[in-house]
């Protein structure tokens, strides 16, 4: 029998074998998990002796999974001893699940408020519970005999939020999700909640949300089985009351839905909404990761929505993730698939120094912020403290226009129309394997799914159901003048030494698409033309050269010019791909 005078290294070693053995097996997440999400067969080893015990908790509490249905089970398991251990806390709000009739249609409004209702119940919950943590840690430091010490910041929680139904076609096995989408075919499985935005229903004008101080890192983030992305989406409304009540944030993951299809004036109410949230951001928050996720029209003949309100030339949101990225507190900023103008990098004026008006860092005198960023002059160097700076987005611009056009000049010559034209429905796309599901169902035996589907002008709206794909030239006016504001960006950049940006690259149903790169380092400039990568058996395809240039050879040129110059001197890693 093991006694407690083993040693805590021998324990400790013993458990570290045992965790890599665990660690190798196939871990399914699809299983729903009540409270320790890993390590639970350790966790029957902590009954060993005390010795253990203090050994093997740290490990079993330091990331846990919950529910809204584990909040009372969390409250009495998770004691005033073990709450310092939480170190990560994934909160997964089940939704109602549904059968395939429902699969078919739109959720309704009675539906929308269910799943609101079920949401601000949980977050609720889940907020009261840590705040309970809070105040008893709080208690137990106030006790006699005890020092109070406050939570360092490199151990505060980390708060994941997902929001998602059992039945969702993306919280499937792979396996089960391909049969459903054959049988519902030609339904898509995202109908359902395609445009669902989960909102926190608050009836009074009081916020009855409570403050947590001790959540170091929030993400509000949209997945599905086994980390695939998810259609679900919390409403910009929702998100920013719950960032505003996690009052020490220091990093924010977040995942909202910019719908493409709806109503323009509710699709520019929620892009305000979104740059009033991130100008409200608490200045000790050093890193933002923000997908709003916006897909241009399928059929590149329609034109994309203009989102900017009449008189206005510079888009709201690309101006306040701008100020973010220039305040002297920000460290990373990450900004997925989101619709940005080119004033996102640069505006007239800015080679004089600080147009945004940014306020001096002594208007701030934030403890938390290392001493070393007094060094530098704000006025001229407002990003004083970026490092790490990573865009993509699509290939549509905020006030509606394409940045791609059809192929011109060599580009159209060496292409063939059927190598790059797509005009196919998805049904005609469909494989003869996919139509008999169609019409025998997931297993060839069972009946397709049957009942009415709802005429939706949203959902059905031909401009993003009709593929009709051709715009992979660049509109040179467009491209020209946004790298040049990139690379006047960077060169105001002191502290930077990642910058990574993905500009849209096109794939056509054959498999093939561009990809241009800018590297920096040391001084030296590579540039990669506009090349073709075909597939072949590998995932990196077999490059073409085209002789197509993203840009024009001027730019690339500014691009040296200005980086051989950028101050302070220090190496800079950029990549445009």
């Amino acid at each position: 029998m093991l006694t407690p005078s083993l040693s805590r290294d021998i324990i400790s070693n013993i458990l570290y074998s045992v965790t890599n053995k665990q660690q190798e097996e196939p871990h399914d997440d699809h299983e729903q998990v009540l409270i320790i999400k890993s390590n639970t067969s350790l966790a029957s080893l902590a009954a060993t002796s005390r010795a253990w015990q203090t050994v093997i908790e740290p490990l079993t509490f330091r990331s846990i999974t919950l529910s809204q249905h584990d909040l009372a089970d969390a409250a009495r398991i998770i004691t005033p001893a073990r709450q310092p251990l939480v170190r990560s806390l994934t909160f997964n709000i089940q939704l109602d699940p549904y059968d395939d009739a429902r699969r078919r249609v739109a959720e309704t409004p009675a539906e929308h408020r269910r799943n609101s209702e079920v949401f601000t119940a949980a977050v609720r919950g889940l907020f009261g519970l840590l705040r309970g943590w809070e105040v008893e840690q709080q208690q137990q430091q106030q006790q006699p005999g005890r020092r109070r010490r406050r939570r360092p910041r490199d151990e505060a929680l980390d708060l994941h939020l997902h929001v998602w139904s059992p039945s969702d076609v993306d919280r499937l096995a792979p396996e089960e999700s391909e049969r459903l989408v054959r049988r519902l075919r030609p339904v898509s499985p995202l109908r359902r909640y395609e445009r669902s935005v989960i909102q926190y229903l608050q009836e009074k004008e009081v916020v009855d949300l409570t403050e947590l101080e001790d959540v170091g890192e929030l993400s509000i983030q949209r997945f599905g089985y086994r980390g695939r992305e998810m259609p679900r989406a919390v409403d910009v409304d929702s998100a920013a009351l719950i960032v505003a009540r996690c009052t020490k944030l220091t990093k924010l993951n977040l995942s909202v839905m910019d719908w493409p299809r709806g109503v323009l004036e509710e699709r520019k109410r929620r892009r305000r909404a979104l740059a009033a949230m991130i100008d409200r951001l608490p200045m000790r928050l050093r890193e933002l990761s923000l997908a709003y996720s916006a897909s241009p029209p399928r059929d590149h003949n329609c034109d994309p929505p203009n989102l900017l309100d009449p008189g206005e030339t510079e888009d709201a949101l690309s101006l306040s993730l701008r100020r973010f990225y220039r305040r002297w507190s920000t460290r990373v900023l990450d900004v997925g698939n989101t619709i940005l103008g080119q004033e996102f990098f640069w505006r007239e004026g800015d080679e004089n120094g600080n147009k945004d008006g940014e306020e001096k860092y002594e208007e701030y005198n934030d403890s938390d912020v290392e001493s070393w960023v007094d060094e530098f002059e704000f006025d001229r160097w407002p990003c004083a403290s970026l490092q790490d700076l990573r865009v993509d987005w699509p290939i549509v611009t905020p006030d509606g226009r394409w940045l791609f056009q059809r192929p011109i000049g060599e580009m159209a010559r060496k292409i063939n129309r059927e190598q790059w034209e797509e005009t196919e429905d998805d049904e005609n796309n469909a494989t003869d394997s996919d139509k008999e599901g169609k019409n025998s169902g997931a297993d060839g035996d069972a009946p397709a799914a049957t009942g009415p589907t709802d005429p939706d002008p949203e959902l059905d709206d031909p401009a993003y159901t009709k593929k009709h794909r051709f715009r992979i030239s660049p509109v040179r006016k467009l491209i020209n003048p946004l790298y040049k504001a990139i690379a006047r960006a960077i060169a105001q950049m002191p502290a930077l030494s990642d910058f990574e940006c993905r500009p849209p690259n096109q794939w056509p149903a054959n498999g093939v698409g561009f990809i241009t790169d800018f590297h920096t380092g040391g001084g030296s400039l590579w540039f990669f033309g506009n090349g073709w990568y075909e597939d072949n058996d590998d995932d990196e395809g077999e490059p073409i050269d085209m002789g197509e240039p993203l840009v024009d050879e001027e730019v690339v040129q500014f691009f040296t010019e200005v980086l051989s110059e950028k101050e302070p001197k220090g190496e800079v890693n950029v990549t445009i791909s």
